[in-house]
């Protein structure tokens, strides 16, 4: 993405080394590093930090110490993709900002918020024509800083360079009610730019602090830059990295997926369970451990009635929503929203043939999940890629490649262009068929699965390359594709590191109606009065309990 170079006067490199940017013809060149983007059900990158600004909260990497961080400190998952690998690589691309409305005020910030910043500047501008004023003291008033969440191994949103915060003393971080003295038509300024406000946080009020919520949120973005390059090399799926044990499904469980349900770039698991009144989904968090008391739980009054359900951002927010295909009669894809906790759906009908198997990923990198149609045929397989921005009325590609009916597909960027390559595993064999030669190429992996009941392109460890997870009943194991982290956790940027379950959990999964009974002796009877109507739980919609 060019910036042009009037834009750029208020902009100053601060450092040189790995990612500087250069000056060519007036026109901010980016470096051009790689990293994985195009997974499954992944779209552009959002750096949210609270539902109150109009999307999912997103939650940031943890690292393994709290705290202020070192220059070597590494980081990981999508942020690290976007903003840099290690705390010295974002400081290398940092830059400084001359704040408007201030006293001379300079902030070091990450050069890739100079669109954002660009569109703050013109709106303050814009609001000072007007005759509006409003006074930025330099003392309160801070950029980037490397450190955690205040007692938290959570990186704070300062360490990427992306977050600034605004005449701290008149606008105070507290539990409390909102204390403010930021007109509206500032605030605006930010919010319009594509920042999130704290003052919009919903269960604290943050009101000094302006996080940019990412590039799918600023206008005038158009293209995604390209991630930091991987601090690892590419290995080819034959290495068992890591291994857990999850909980069960339920009696109604209709599906079990793998996908990120809880917005934090980490894969989990998902149970998707229909009753006759709604539809269930119940999160199995991997940053728990995947333990069971820690099931996050969702209910939508529409009923999930397909025969595929798989992970795809439906609305271009950077979360992943979980969609049901029905292809019983013609092809139509019911989209249960991450935004709003599932419970808000949208439902259309796509115009073409239905498919033996369903994938979503951003084929055309353009933000938007697409839908992967696979029909097998007579000669392999056939793959329809159908545009998610225009809701599956474009085709956008096609192509064809071997191979037999055992075949289960996942997605990943395997070759780091941005562009999904389809995943094949079957008993016969396993290969990696290539997107951008449309389908024409691939690459044999020395994978041998069978039986399993989901498998998920994602970045497991947060390295910048796409690995493969696969869950086998109650089993979950990733296989590594790329080498090891040196000295690092496989989990750490994600699991808690000291997560134990209450005493006072409900127990998952659990047999029967309601699940506050499972120590009852008198459980069966419970059970077989609530099977005829007689009784029914006391929390609609779901009367669980």
């Amino acid at each position: 993405m060019a910036v042009a170079s009037s834009t750029m006067a208020r902009f100053r490199i601060v450092a040189r080394g790995f990612a500087a940017a250069v000056i060519l013809g007036g026109v901010l060149v980016m470096p051009a590093p790689a990293g994985a983007v195009g997974g499954e059900g992944e779209g552009w990158p959002s750096f949210n930090e609270s539902d109150g600004c109009g999307s999912p909260w997103m939650r940031g990497p943890k690292v393994e110490r709290s705290g202020s961080l070192p220059s070597s400190t590494v980081l990981r998952g999508p942020h690290a993709d976007y903003f840099g690998r290690t705390i010295g690589q974002v400081w290398d691309s940092l830059r400084w900002w001359d704040v408007p409305m201030s006293n001379g005020e300079s902030l070091r910030l990450h050069k890739r918020l100079i669109p954002a910043l660009s569109e703050v500047e013109s709106n303050l501008a814009e609001a000072a024509a007007n005759g509006y004023s409003y006074r930025i003291t330099d003392r309160y008033t801070y950029g980037y800083t490397a450190r955690t969440i205040s007692g938290r191994y959570r990186v704070s949103q300062h360490s990427f360079g992306n977050a600034i915060d605004v005449n701290s003393v008149t606008n105070p971080y507290r539990t409390g009610s909102l204390i403010t003295d930021m007109p509206s038509w500032f605030v605006d300024a930010w919010s319009d730019a594509g920042f999130c406000w704290g003052g919009y946080w919903i269960s604290v009020k943050d009101a000094m602090h302006y996080n940019w919520r990412g590039p799918l949120f600023t206008p005038g973005i158009t293209d995604l830059p390209a991630s930091y390059q991987p601090l690892t090399s590419a290995e080819n799926f034959s290495r068992s990295m890591h291994t857990d044990t999850v909980p069960g499904q339920l009696a109604d469980t209709r599906f079990r997926l793998l996908m990120d349900g809880d917005n934090d770039g980490a894969i989990d698991v998902i149970n998707v369970n229909r009753t006759a009144s709604a539809t269930v989904i119940d999160v199995l968090r991997s940053s728990t451990g995947f333990q069971a008391c820690s099931v996050s739980r969702y209910v939508s009054p529409t009923i999930a009635s397909g025969r595929v359900a798989i992970p795809g951002d439906w609305d271009r927010d950077g979360a992943q929503d979980l969609w049901v295909i029905d292809d019983s009669d013609g092809l139509s894809v019911t989209a249960f929203i991450r935004y709003g906790d599932f419970e808000e759906t949208e439902e259309v009908s796509v115009p073409a043939e239905p498919g033996d198997a369903y994938l979503a990923a951003d084929h055309n990198v353009d933000g938007w999940s697409d839908l992967y149609i696979l029909r097998n045929t007579s000669s392999g397989w056939s793959v329809e890629v159908r545009s998610g921005a225009d809701r599956f009325s474009t085709a956008l590609a096609t192509g064809s490649f071997g191979g037999d009916a055992s075949l289960r597909f996942t997605a990943v960027d395997r070759n780091l262009d941005q562009i999904p390559d389809i995943v094949a595993i079957g008993d016969s064999g396993s290969a990696i068929i290539d997107g951008a030669s449309s389908f024409g190429s691939s690459e044999s992996i020395p994978v041998s699965e069978s039986g399993f009941t989901d498998i998920s392109g994602t970045d497991f460890d947060g390295d910048g390359r796409h690995d493969l997870v696969v869950l086998s009943g109650n089993s979950l194991r990733v296989l590594a594709g790329n080498s090891r982290l040196s000295g690092m956790q496989v989990t750490s940027w994600f699991e808690y590191p000291t997560y134990a379950c209450s005493t006072q959990g409900l127990p998952y999964p659990y047999q029967g109606s309601f699940r506050d009974d499972e120590s009852s002796v008198h459980r069966a009877d419970i059970d077989a009065i609530a099977k005829t109507n007689i009784t029914r739980g006391c929390n609609p919609l779901l009367n669980d309990r």
